[in-house]
């Protein structure tokens, strides 16, 4: 892993930030649908905020708890939408690492014939040309 990869935080203000306002953009019923339960949470969250409002300007039920109820609700639609992005947005490098690994190209040496390959068909064993100052194919399996 590069030193560059292990220097970022989960808590890096560069995914933390856009991670909460991609929460809120979310709340979108037509980007919300695509994930079903969440979707139903939504407009559960929605239809008790409509009942709190009634409660309170009407004098009627018990507008603290529905309130509360209402507040947990959006709460859990607002941080699994966080959560979802925070989680893509920290697995980029990883992500990132795989690709290099997977486009890196050696030189296999077989029978004192040069070849050509991704690192990926590397295999135990093999053996691999190499010169200074140029990245290595990733170790074999």
């Amino acid at each position: 892993m590069s030193e560059r990869a292990r220097q970022i935080s989960i808590w890096d203000p560069r995914i933390v930030r856009p991670a909460m306002v991609d929460s809120f953009r979310k709340l979108d019923p037509r980007i919300q649908v695509r994930n079903p339960v969440m979707f139903i949470v939504e407009v559960g969250s929605l239809i008790t905020t409509v009942i709190w409002i009634r409660e309170l300007f009407g004098g009627t039920g018990d507008p603290l708890f529905t309130g509360q109820v209402a507040f947990w609700l959006w709460f859990t639609v607002l941080f699994a939408n966080f959560a979802e992005r925070w989680r893509r947005a920290a697995a980029r490098p990883g992500a990132t690492l795989r690709r290099t690994r997977a486009e890196t190209m050696a030189v296999r040496v077989r029978d004192g014939v040069k070849q050509s390959v991704p690192a990926s068909e590397l295999r135990k064993g093999d053996a691999v040309r190499s010169r200074p100052a140029r990245s290595s194919p990733a170790t074999a399996r």
